[in-house]
């Protein structure tokens, strides 16, 4: 990894110098990749989270971990937030078609889409509040991770 980002970051700053694209490391470490990468992949998830003008909400998770942990409390993200759907869902069927994807950051927050084609976006912010109370819930709009 560190010889992919030297390699990066020598041919960024020969980028003034000569012709044509450099090469990148495309690491989400890089301080030159990473934003361009998050930005791609949010792009890519807004797309995929409207799609068909399916409904889609954004939430912004309180996601504390400790530091060197950010892998590990992705995982428990996800199991978390797959475990709302599908508790919910055993109740009301029309949560099995809710769908969710996001970005998780190094600050403890998570910005997750939620595709909701059957579910009001009051609906499925209170099934994310009992688990998680300090949960932001809006309309994905034209919003984009900082």
């Amino acid at each position: 990894m560190a010889d992919r980002l030297l390699r990066c970051m020598a041919a960024r700053t020969t980028r003034r110098n000569g012709g044509g694209y450099p090469w990148t490391c495309r690491g989400a470490g890089c301080t030159w990749c990473g934003k361009t990468r998050a930005r791609r992949w949010w792009v890519g998830l807004r797309r995929w989270a409207t799609s068909e003008g399916t409904p889609a909400s954004l939430a912004v998770l309180p996601w504390p971990h400790r530091p060197g942990e950010l892998r590990a409390a992705v995982q428990r993200l996800r199991r978390a937030l797959r475990d709302v759907r599908d508790r919910t869902a055993r109740r009301r069927p029309s949560w099995c078609g809710v769908a969710m994807a996001g970005l998780a950051t190094g600050d403890g927050v998570a910005v997750v889409l939620i595709s909701h084609p059957d579910v009001a976006r009051p609906e499925a912010a209170a099934a994310l509040r009992k688990r998680w109370p300090g949960v932001e819930i809006v309309e994905v709009g034209a919003l984009e991770p900082s």
